[in-house]
């Protein structure tokens, strides 16, 4: 499993845009970021579209592929026809791993029996779940089969640090890999107030601070999934990898302390 992986939320709404964005998910895979991580919401298809023509320049064999169903799709009747419509517009054959965006009213032992259908069909390799508190996840693990969960997939950054607490020892105490979207920030107010007080520390690393930002995600073996749309941008990320984190932990803990009650999981 890559550490880093590249978010396709607003990834190909854009057609003026297409071409560039093709060729920083090309420098991305160059680079060693070799997940993609999409969705059928998505611009309804156009992220998965354009990582289609990425994958084809690419090379299906280097890429990790992370798709998403929305729960109105994760039933008997248009679980398959959602999943062969998300393969076309990527242009394989399958998803290395394919997640449940978020749950609703859902029979949840009824997508586990669906994506075990589709692992033994080969049109997926693995399976996870998205936004998943912990008591949501021992529900998962309730229903037969639903310990066979990969993956779930939430939001985690240096100022959403509620997993910590119990969401995060959960999965990881049951094999479940964590994975972070929007590790740089949710929101842009909030984000440039983060990055504002996280400067001092980055440069006392070499870094910007986003790069602070991906290594404190990926210190504990969660994996990032971050967005961009930039070259550069790509190349000051990538330096997350070069940051020995532990050092300014103690500082970082001092601006935003962990957590030291349950918090309900924030979703975006």
């Amino acid at each position: 499993m890559p550490v880093l992986g590249l978010g396709g939320w607003r990834i190909g709404d854009d057609p003026v845009k297409e071409r560039e964005e093709i060729k920083c998910v090309c420098a991305c895979a160059d680079s060693g970021v070799t997940l993609l991580d999409t969705a059928e919401m998505y611009g309804n298809g156009n992220s998965e579209r354009l990582f289609g023509k990425a994958i084809k320049a690419i090379g299906r064999e280097k890429l990790f592929i992370t798709d998403k169903i929305l729960p109105c799709n994760a039933n008997a009747g248009k679980f398959f026809t959602s999943l062969e419509n998300s393969l076309k517009r990527l242009g394989t054959d399958r998803i290395d791993l394919y997640l449940l965006h978020w749950h609703e009213n859902e029979d949840i032992g009824e997508v586990v029996r669906l994506m075990q259908t589709a692992v033994k069909q080969g049109k997926i390799l693995h399976w996870g779940v998205s936004n998943f508190d912990t008591d949501d996840m021992q529900r998962l693990f309730g229903c037969e089969g639903g310990k066979s969960c990969f993956e779930n997939q939430v939001l985690y950054n240096v100022s959403s640090r509620g997993i910590e607490f119990d969401l995060l020892p959960f999965c990881k105490s049951n094999g479940v890999q964590v994975a972070a979207y929007s590790p740089l920030g949710s929101d842009l107010p909030q984000r440039r107030k983060t990055d504002a007080k996280l400067k001092k520390i980055a440069e006392s690393a070499g870094v910007k601070p986003d790069a602070l930002k991906l290594a404190f995600v990926i210190r504990s073996g969660i994996q990032a999934i971050f967005k961009t749309g930039n070259i550069n941008h790509l190349e000051d990320n990538l330096k997350c990898l070069d940051v020995d984190i532990s050092q300014y932990m103690p500082l970082i803990d001092g601006l935003f302390p962990p957590p030291d009650r349950k918090i309900p999981l924030k979703t975006i």
